[in-house]
């Protein structure tokens, strides 16, 4: 399994996304570093903005090989799982299924976007020296890779938050003691037409 090569549109919409958050950060530790009751007000916030931006976008298109009858079904918060760069198969399947309400689907980052985005934008702006937009572009173009999977999947992932071992693998949390791959995965952008079948299969 290998990492999805972003195409042109993706990639900007990470620089928008970059700009957006570099203003959050600053409004957040700069404009507001002596306010701690903001702090804690935004400390929801801190942790969905990137997601929220991510899922509420009008730049980010649901891709061709997802039919009109199921983007019908899949509005507000639920849209998130169409926006997917990988699929599981049996993910597919549910989002196919016309009587699916969604609750066997999970939204998860192959890297915990608390780690390898969040927690370094927020110390450098701590410590008074903010990352600019580009490394935070950098930051989610290497970093943003976007699973949607089932429930069962997602309680066989070894951890939720942290990246084992090998955190050089964007796979990793994925795959099992031996490397194998705990349940196989397709991409939106190289495998579209297999998502496309795997999602027709589950409407039968």
């Amino acid at each position: 399994m290998r990492a999805t090569t972003f195409r042109q549109e993706r990639l900007a919409l990470h620089q928008k996304m970059a700009e957006a958050y570099h203003g959050f950060l600053a409004y957040t530790f700069l404009q507001n570093e002596g306010n701690p009751d903001l702090h804690r007000g935004l400390a929801e916030a801190r942790n969905r903005f990137l997601s929220s931006y991510f899922i509420e976008s009008e730049n980010h298109a649901v891709p061709g090989w997802v039919p009109d009858e199921v983007q019908k079904r899949y509005r507000g918060s639920s849209r998130r799982y169409l926006l997917g760069d990988y699929y599981s198969e049996a993910a597919l399947r549910e989002i196919g299924n016309p009587v699916s309400r969604n609750r066997e689907l999970r939204f998860e980052h192959l890297r915990p976007k608390g780690e390898a985005i969040r927690k370094r934008g927020e110390a450098e702006y701590e410590k008074g020296v903010p990352v600019s937009v580009d490394t935070i572009a950098g930051l989610l173009d290497e970093n943003w890779h976007i699973a949607v999977i089932t429930r069962a999947e997602n309680g066989m992932l070894r951890s939720q938050r942290k990246m084992p071992g090998n955190a050089g693998d964007l796979f990793a949390g994925y795959r099992d003691d031996t490397g194998d791959m705990l349940f196989p995965l397709v991409s939106t952008v190289e495998d579209g037409p297999r998502c496309g079948q795997l999602l027709r299969a589950g409407h039968r």
